[in-house]
């Protein structure tokens, strides 16, 4: 039965080529929207949870009762938490270096990283890296260690890299005691180089211990990993009385207070070591627009197959006075989307395949083909087979299969009969609305970026050259501005931490 089904779908659709070309055309396009918008917000969702123990990963934050919150926290707080805190089950510390001022020195050679980090050794156990070379337990136990990724190791050295040294920022010498693999696309923690946390504490004056209520850099940043069922409500009462015991209540109802954020909540909420953020209602905002997209796809198929009533009605008569009923009649209807839609699914598939290869410079996000094999987006392009099918085809195949033979074998025109034409009208209304409404927010977003590209920055950025200096005591400085000063092309020169456009 279903092949005899299957027969008469492929004859009509072969028969009514133009039709059939127009429905596939469309659906395609609708699809193609929808399958590369799923696949954004898809990769923007996945970010760090590919970490086993995400749900249970929390950043900790300062700032003020009442107050903003930052993500930069004082020395003393991973230490306290381990020790005062039983449903902590391990604390850890990530701090990132200046990108502006890293240098790493290979045989002479310098390189700028900007993904350079001074890391403990418990990072490890919270965050899932996948470890080359080394041990994370014992690799970063001494001040001058430094972990490197699978690339750094290619770019650096030829050969084994393990007990080479690397020179940072002209001053220290480390060795290298691990390789960990290049940190996949989808994290908020590109680590390239990892720097023993126990440097810091080599260097640091024991007349001058941390304080919780120090001074704190956003860059240094303390996560935990709670225990299972862990009550993070209470954890975050108990920091009040924290602060109370190692400062003082004052301080704890006027001006200092942490709290805990989730790690999955990181990516869309506050900065990060990316330094890339999506706000969820954005996320919201790409869903609704690729359900409307598709929808309308859905609608001119539904269209199309109205209007195709006229040349099936004598077909539809012919086949119940010959016995079909009207349930196989339906069937046959519905087989006819679901190869129609199937096929739109086959090209959807191998556009979006094309799409992602130049997803970083239409988008700046590095989606990769891969994604397309996912079980997520398989069971995606299941779903939308079967939802198509249902949503496009139904309504047509309701109407077609409804006629009475011995009116429509009378010349009986559908188009007065079918009391479902004030439907199509109502469908092709809502299918301009939703049309018109995307445009005119395309062209309003177009103007807004339009106008934040073209309007002037307050200084000739085509005349400010940028470049880095080794130096930094002042009176080194003061010479070297003034040496620069005596060439008649430069106007003024200028000494920062880092550039006014540095992230």
């Amino acid at each position: 039965m279903f092949t005899n089904y299957f027969k008469i779908a492929v004859r009509n659709l072969l028969r009514y080529r133009s039709y059939t070309l127009i429905n596939i055309g469309g659906l395609t396009l609708g699809i193609s929207c929808a399958l590369f918008i799923f696949l954004i917000v898809a990769h923007e969702l996945s970010y760090d949870r590919y970490h086993h123990k995400s749900g249970r990963i929390y950043r900790i934050n300062k700032g003020s009762p009442g107050g903003e919150f930052d993500m930069g926290t004082p020395r003393a707080l991973a230490p306290i938490l381990r020790e005062e805190f039983p449903e902590v089950e391990e604390a850890a510390v990530i701090f990132k270096l200046n990108p502006e001022r890293t240098q790493i020195e290979i045989d002479h050679q310098l390189f700028r990283e900007r993904e350079t980090y001074i890391v403990e050794p418990q990072f490890f156990h919270l965050f899932d890296f996948v470890w080359l070379r080394g041990n994370p337990d014992k690799s970063l136990d001494e001040p001058n260690e430094v972990v490197i990724s699978e690339s750094m190791a290619k770019k650096y050295f030829k050969g084994d890299p393990i007990g080479k040294n690397l020179r940072l920022n002209n001053d220290k010498d480390l060795v290298v005691s691990g390789i960990i693999k290049d940190p996949p696309a989808n994290t908020d923690f590109p680590v390239q180089i990892a720097i023993a946390h126990a440097m810091m504490d080599h260097n640091r004056d024991p007349k001058d211990p941390p304080r919780l209520d120090g001074g704190s850099n956003s860059f240094y940043q303390t996560y935990v990993l709670l225990k299972e069922n862990a009550d993070t409500k209470g954890l975050e009462a108990k920091f009040k009385s924290m602060v109370v015991r190692h400062v003082s209540k004052e301080s704890a109802e006027k001006f200092l207070a942490f709290s805990a954020q989730p790690l999955t909540d990181i990516h869309f909420v506050m900065s990060n070591f990316n330094q890339r953020t999506i706000a969820r209602e954005t996320i919201r905002t790409l869903s609704i627009i690729g359900i409307f997209i598709l929808v309308i796809g859905c609608i001119n198929f539904i269209n199309l197959a109205s209007a195709q009533a006229i040349r099936r009605a004598r077909e539809v008569g012919i086949r119940k006075t010959l016995g079909s009923t009207r349930k196989s009649l339906v069937f046959q209807f519905l087989g006819e989307t679901f190869i129609v839609t199937l096929l739109s699914i086959i090209f959807s598939y191998i556009i979006v395949n094309q799409l992602t290869f130049a997803s970083k410079n239409l988008t700046d996000i590095p989606l990769n083909p891969e994604a397309l094999s996912r079980p997520e987006t398989l069971f995606f392009l299941t779903a939308l087979l079967i939802v198509v099918t249902f949503l496009s085809g139904f309504y047509p195949a309701f109407i077609l299969s409804g006629f009475r033979p011995a009116e429509v074998l009378k010349n009986w025109s559908p188009v007065t009969g079918i009391k479902g034409l004030f439907v199509r009208k109502g469908l092709i209304t809502f299918q301009f609305v939703i049309s018109q409404v995307l445009i005119i927010c395309t062209l309003i977003a177009i103007r807004q970026i339009n106008y934040f590209n073209s309007r002037p920055l307050g200084f000739n950025k085509e005349a400010v050259l940028t470049t880095d200096i080794p130096v930094s005591k002042s009176s080194q400085l003061s010479s070297l501005e003034n040496n620069l000063l005596q060439y008649p092309e430069i106007l003024n020169v200028s000494f920062s931490l880092n550039t006014p456009a540095a992230t």
